[in-house]
């Protein structure tokens, strides 16, 4: 018998994760400034 063929070997891309890493902390910085930034409701 012959085993299946896999195909070509699927590569983890080198920067996985870090965009999603850098919007994390990008985000809490934004999220801050909005709240400092925002008029009172009242």
């Amino acid at each position: 018998m012959v085993a299946p063929s896999a195909g070509p070997a699927l590569v983890k891309p080198r920067m996985r994760g870090v965009l999603h890493q850098w919007a994390f902390f990008v985000s809490l910085i934004l999220g801050l400034v909005l709240v400092l930034a925002a008029n009172g409701g009242r």
